[in-house]
C-alpha cells in the first residue's frame, strides 16, 4: 500500500504540471522533488527536496552550484548532483541565447548583460561579445578560460572565430571570481593587443567589462585606455 501511495503521489504531481502547463504555482521544493523523480525512481524525494532547498536557501542557488558542492552538502550521489547542476547550466545558456539581437547601446546595458553572462562562473573566463553595426548582439564568443585567478587570451584563436560572424564592433568581458574589482596591468595590456588586432579587421573595440559577482566595472569609465 505504501508503494502504491508513493506512485500515486508522483502521478498526481505530473498531472498537476501537465494540467497547469507551467511551474508558476509550484514551490521550490516541489519543482526539485519532480526533478528528483527521474534521478531516484524508487525513493521518496519529498523529504530530500526539502532538505536540499533548506541547505542552499533556494532552488536557484542549488541548481547553480557545482556538482561537488551539491554532493558534499546534501549527501546525494554524483549522478544526481550532475543532473541538478545541468538544469542550472541549461537555464543560463537559454537566458544568454534569448539575448541574441538585443541592442546594447549604453554602458549600463553592457554591464548588466555581462553580469548575466558570467553568473555563477567559479573560474575566470574571457569573452568577446560581437555586435553588428546597430550595436545588437551577434554572439558571445568564449575565447579563453583559466584558473581561479588567471586566464590566457589566445589572439589567433579569437580572430578565427570572430571574423566569421560579420562583426562590426565588439567588447571584451572577463570575470574575477575572487571579487577583485580592479583591472590588472595584464588586463590592460591584453585589451590593447586585442584592440589593435580587431582594428586590423575593421572591427572597433568599444569597451572591456570586468565582472565581480553581481557588480561590473567598465574600462571606458575607468579611463584605462582610449577606445
Amino acid at each position: 500500500m505504501k508503494g502504491a501511495d508513493h506512485s500515486g503521489h508522483r502521478q498526481r504531481m505530473r498531472n498537476r504540471y501537465l494540467n497547469e502547463g507551467s511551474l508558476d504555482n509550484f514551490e521550490d521544493h516541489q519543482i526539485l522533488e519532480m526533478f528528483l523523480f527521474y534521478a531516484l525512481p524508487r525513493r521518496d524525494t519529498n523529504e530530500l527536496a526539502h532538505k536540499m532547498i533548506k541547505e542552499f536557501g533556494n532552488l536557484d542557488a542549488l541548481i547553480n552550484s557545482p556538482p561537488e558542492a551539491i554532493v558534499s552538502r546534501t549527501g546525494v550521489s554524483l549522478n544526481t548532483a550532475v543532473l541538478i547542476s545541468m538544469v542550472g547550466k541549461v537555464h543560463t545558456r537559454s537566458s544568454i541565447s534569448k539575448k541574441i539581437g538585443i541592442k546594447l547601446d549604453t554602458v549600463e546595458k553592457v554591464k548588466q548583460y555581462c553580469i548575466e553572462l558570467f553568473k555563477n562562473k567559479t573560474t575566470e573566463s574571457f569573452y568577446i561579445i560581437c555586435l553588428d553595426k546597430n550595436k545588437r548582439i551577434i554572439a558571445p564568443v568564449e575565447i579563453a578560460k583559466g584558473s581561479d585567478s588567471q586566464v590566457s587570451v589566445r589572439i589567433s584563436s579569437m580572430m578565427s572565430q570572430i571574423n566569421m560572424l560579420g562583426t562590426n564592433a565588439a567588447f571584451c568581458a572577463h570575470n574575477h571570481p575572487s571579487g577583485e574589482e580592479e583591472f590588472s596591468i595584464e588586463d590592460v595590456r591584453s585589451t590593447m593587443i586585442i584592440k589593435r588586432c580587431l582594428y586590423s579587421y575593421n572591427i572597433k573595440l568599444t569597451d572591456h567589462i570586468l565582472v565581480c559577482g553581481d557588480k561590473a566595472v567598465s574600462m571606458v569609465e575607468k579611463n584605462k585606455i582610449k577606445f
